[in-house]
């Protein structure tokens, strides 16, 4: 910026001007120091177990075999990653673009968040078919008669678990399935489109839709099967109380199925601790003993 002040030109330079490195490194999860990571990690192997040496061979097995932290540099690419695989799957099965639309069971969950990133990550201009619901889609709410034929129906989400939120929790799916034969009629497939997923819920999921006669029709698109300890592993010292556990962070929100134990490390590469959802019950551990 110039100006005039007596004859004379002074310039003036902005400071800390935003470049995308810079808006990188600010969106970037807090990562803690080694000093720090290694100060949590002791602290876990020596309070959650009877036996120190028990202790730190958990930590090891969950910190190589389960952790898994999400950069939001990662987050796009595994939006780039699921929108391939859904657009592999519309040409793979004939299916109208024109006729795709985007289902946001709940505005106030992540459904909205994550729909919002993969437009952006895959420079998606325009996404004009949307259903929103501000609160979780009753199976009255979603009135299928009124789609065109061969429509397709896409929920983006973050996290796939043990599926119930796809099931009957925010989205109908159930009713739809079992019930409501307008998906039949009106040819419309249905896509499940989380971004992670885990081994269990994929699984148990998958099997509902096949035992539901939609086979073939609706699928699960998933850009990562998230990692997981084996529970029958001996080596394991550790008896885990539910098969959907996590133990997984993104730049916005830590899973509340994650491990317990770990929350500690957990808030460390979130915006803030809040972040972190409070841990279900039958997510936790029992410790050995």
């Amino acid at each position: 910026m110039q100006f005039r002040a007596g004859g004379h030109i002074h310039v003036i330079k902005q400071k800390n001007i935003a470049t995308p490195e810079k808006i990188a490194d600010n969106l970037n999860p807090i990562m803690p120091d080694y000093e720090t990571f290694h100060e949590i990690l002791n602290k876990i192997s020596i309070e959650y177990f009877n036996s120190k040496a028990n202790g730190e061979k958990y930590v090891i097995n969950s910190m190589n075999l389960m952790f898994d932290a999400v950069t939001p540099k990662r987050l796009s690419k595994d939006l780039q990653v699921l929108h391939e695989k859904i657009v592999k799957y519309l040409k793979n099965h004939d299916r109208d673009f024109d006729k795709v639309y985007y289902v946001v069971p709940n505005k106030n969950k992540s459904f909205a968040l994550i729909n919002y990133q993969y437009k952006k990550a895959n420079n998606i201009d325009k996404m004009q078919n949307y259903i929103l619901s501000r609160n979780s889609i009753s199976p009255e709410g979603l009135d299928l008669k009124n789609m065109p034929d061969g429509s397709t129906l896409i929920i983006l989400d973050d996290y796939l678990l043990s599926g119930q939120s796809m099931k009957r929790e925010q989205f109908p799916y159930e009713t739809m399935a079992v019930y409501d034969n307008s998906c039949e009629k009106k040819n419309i497939n249905v896509i499940f489109a989380p971004l992670f997923s885990s081994k269990h819920g994929l699984y148990e999921f998958n099997e509902f839709i096949n035992n539901s006669g939609r086979g073939g029709r609706d699928c699960i698109i998933t850009a990562k099967v998230l990692p997981e300890c084996n529970l029958d592993d001996s080596n394991m010292p550790l008896i885990r109380s539910h098969k959907f556990l996590t133990s997984s962070v993104m730049p916005y929100m830590g899973p509340d199925s994650n491990a317990e134990e770990f929350i500690p490390l957990y808030e460390k590469f979130l915006y803030s601790p809040n972040a972190q959802k409070e841990v279900l019950s039958e997510f936790g551990f029992m410790p050995f003993v």
